[in-house]
């Protein structure tokens, strides 16, 4: 999952819902990486997280980033052979 912001950003973290279905279906994030970039090609790993089987998911970085673009990248679920992530939320100051 990959955002783009209209300008570099300060970001210091984020939130993830999924429905209650999808998490008793064993599709919501268990663990993922953020990865972050200036110019949309070079993308960094920010910082690693394992969440919880909850619908409500929230993580603030250890130390804010500046970037143009954010990426999700969901590295293992609770077992189906689908992901799903209902609403991102990124926390930002400008």
């Amino acid at each position: 999952l990959q955002v783009r912001f209209n300008q570099e950003v300060t970001i210091s973290g984020f939130r993830i819902l999924v429905n209650d279905k999808s998490v008793e279906l064993g599709r919501s994030p268990k663990g993922i990486t953020i990865e972050v970039s200036t110019d949309g090609n070079d993308f960094i790993e920010h910082e690693s997280y394992r969440l919880s089987k909850a619908v409500d998911q929230r993580g603030n970085f250890t130390e804010t980033v500046t970037a143009k673009y954010l990426r999700v990248r969901v590295n293992s679920n609770y077992g189906d052979d689908f992901i799903e992530i209902d609403e991102l939320e990124i926390y930002s100051d400008y």
